[in-house]
């Protein structure tokens, strides 16, 4: 909004001079969320293809991102999938390939420029004023789909239950989640997933009435109660899966319970959750609790669960926060759970470095569950910041956690973390509160290993789209989102460089664009500072 201005001159009998003209008000700058001006002469040519085929991508939208702007110019490939973009300013710039919306045909993907140094991060284009960039050419994976039918023990189908796709195969810009609804032919149709891995699961409504005794539950591909039970389903590009899921039907449970507050009396005000806690992470819903705390779940499968209860803490309650977390194992009707709140346990640490601390250091101490609790209120991780003497202060401890530290300068990693004289590196602990930062000590180490690898294709030629990828032999310590999957992309002479990592036991899983190989024995990188070579056929 622009507002008027007005001088008066007041004088006296003197004559003024003519008024002059008003000055020109400056150009207003371009917003930053406009696409930025087209005011040089240099020009980005490229193409998109299918990865697998190399058949060009057709009418595809490609966009170009200048740093330091929010909106992009947009283009669209002709019939040999090609693009160009004219005009362009010096600058930097990221090219994106992706389909239209509601197009659901390849994955969406970047352009990478080839990074200075092994494993270094992605950097945007570098454009000189009158530059004409060729060769920025993305190859696209083509999604695949996933059919079939769920059906009951005796065959016949099944309808509205939603089945989900969720994929194993992890890497850059290679997961993707589908569910749909079973129609009344117990027929689903999962598209848009990216070929590789995934696990396939069905779960019916789980809201039963209060005499059901034996009900359908959650079942995975083709017919297994557990997620950890169920074959991966490997779906390669220009290929369909056709599936049928076996919903089994079993005895299901009723539990019960009251949340008390630290008086003993009904807590008030409290947000609860019930997890469902697997190998491979945890699922969760909300509890609703009466007047006097009392919450009733029924149609509950047979597993392990957990429920967690909190009051304050949250952005809309300012009241001091009071926790209660109880694991159990559900085998049976359980019935008077207790949950008392108290205070979340407060823990005091130090960081320590083995041959002294590397210059420029600002590091964060990063909390996760374990297994992690998505339904937990206020989020499942938490971060804070390491201060200048070394010491660190973590809240809100309850249940299993991990720890891990973010922000170590490259070449450098978590040696250990030990617990009152408990070596606990990369395993979950149950922590007390202490305001002594000697009970939790983490020496960070450069003393690392690495490894270097080769993925080789059928005709032993390097494979341009092999990936490496290592973690820990020891189970305990393959928990969400902490990080301890390494990942090693291809150079230029086919050599793959993992790390670095602590020195210890790792398995080596060797990716394609579509499958994993689980390398045959643990691979040692033998001791810091060491590397370790292993050539795999993909």
């Amino acid at each position: 909004m622009f507002g008027l201005m007005a001088a008066v001159l007041l004088a006296g009998a003197a004559q003024l001079p003519p008024p002059s003209s008003p000055p020109t008000p400056p150009r207003a700058a371009t917003p930053r969320y406009a696409a930025p001006p087209r005011t040089g002469t240099a020009v980005i040519r490229g193409r998109i293809i299918e990865r697998d085929t190399d058949i060009p991508v057709v009418r595809l939208p490609v966009k170009l991102f200048r740093v330091g702007w929010m909106r992009p110019y947009e283009a669209q490939t002709d019939e040999q999938g090609r693009f160009v973009f004219t005009r362009l300013a010096a600058g930097q710039y990221r090219v994106s390939a992706e389909p239209a919306r509601n197009r659901a045909s390849h994955l969406p993907k970047w352009f990478i420029e080839q990074p200075a140094e092994p494993g270094g991060p992605a950097k945007p284009i570098e454009l000189a004023d009158g530059e004409v960039r060729e060769g920025v050419d993305i190859a696209l994976a083509r999604l695949v789909v996933i059919n079939g039918r769920v059906l009951d023990e005796h065959g016949d189908p099944l309808a509205d239950i939603r089945v989900q796709a969720e994929p194993l195969s992890e890497g850059p810009g290679l997961r993707t989640s589908r569910s749909r609804t079973t129609d009344d032919r117990g027929v689903f149709r999962l598209f848009g997933l990216a070929a590789g891995r995934c696990r396939v699961c069905a779960e019916p409504d789980n809201s039963f009435d209060e005499r059901t005794v034996e009900a359908f539950v959650r079942t995975c591909y083709p017919g297994t109660l557990t997620e950890e039970d169920s074959p991966a389903v490997t779906v390669t590009a220009g290929e369909s899966a056709e599936l049928d899921i076996r919903l089994l039907r079993t005895r299901v449970f009723t539990v019960s319970g009251t949340v008390l507050d630290v008086s003993g009396a009904p807590a008030e005000g409290v947000t609860a959750n019930l997890t469902r806690i697997q190998k491979n992470g945890a699922s969760g819903r909300s509890l609703q609790l009466d007047g006097a705390g009392r919450f009733t779940v029924r149609g509950l499968a047979p597993g392990e669960y957990a429920v967690h209860a909190q009051v304050g803490g949250l952005r809309s309650d300012d009241r001091e926060q009071r926790v209660a977390y109880m694991p159990f194992t559900l085998a049976s009707d359980i019935e008077g759970l207790v949950l008392t709140l108290g205070t979340p346990a407060r823990v005091a640490g130090r960081l320590t470095f083995e041959d002294g601390p590397p210059q420029r250091l600002s590091l964060t101490i990063g909390v996760v569950d374990a297994p992690q609790i998505y339904g937990r209120p206020g989020g499942s991780r938490r971060n804070t910041q390491v201060r200048e003497d070394l010491t660190f202060e973590l809240n809100d401890l309850y249940g299993q956690q991990v720890l891990f530290v973010e922000g170590l300068p490259r070449e450098w990693v978590v040696g250990s973390v030990r617990y009152r004289n408990e070596n606990i590196t990369g395993l979950p602990a149950e922590f007390k509160s202490s305001s002594d930062p000697q009970d939790l000590q983490i020496v960070l180490t450069s003393r690392v290993a690495s490894v270097v690898a080769r993925v080789v294709d059928d005709g032993g030629k390097p494979s341009k789209d092999g990936r490496v990828m290592m973690f820990p032999v020891d189970p305990r310590q393959w928990v969400a989102s902490q990080g301890v999957v390494h990942h090693g992309n291809p150079q230029k002479d086919g050599s793959i460089n993992v790390g670095p990592v602590r020195p210890g036991e790792y398995f080596i899983v060797a990716a394609g664009p579509e499958v994993f190989i689980l390398h045959s024995r643990p691979v040692a990188p033998g001791g810091a500072g060491q590397s370790r070579r292993a050539d795999h056929a993909q």
